[in-house]
């Protein structure tokens, strides 16, 4: 088995070795190595804090470097219920 893999998703591709913690950008959805994305957490009055030490409680979301993830990010709304079928 090779000590590296390569995931790619539509044009995109991350380089990941073996035994790093990956996590995965919430808008383009690419696994990237968990220090290479910005970490959001909810705060308690429903906004986003950025999270550099990548350890606040909470429900977290990463975000890659890209340009166009942050501009769809900005209009993310997180903890918000999503429209459609709610499941019981």
């Amino acid at each position: 088995m090779s000590m590296a893999k390569t995931v790619t998703v539509a044009t995109k591709v991350a380089a990941v070795t073996e035994g790093v913690p990956e996590r995965m950008c919430v808008i383009c959805r690419c696994r990237f190595p968990k220090g290479a994305l910005t970490r959001y957490v909810l705060t308690s009055e429903n906004g986003l804090s950025i999270d550099t030490e990548k350890i606040r409680p909470g429900r977290g979301w990463y975000l890659c470097s890209e340009p166009g993830c942050a501009l769809k990010f900005a209009k993310y709304r997180p903890g918000k219920p999503r429209k459609g079928k709610q499941h019981v």
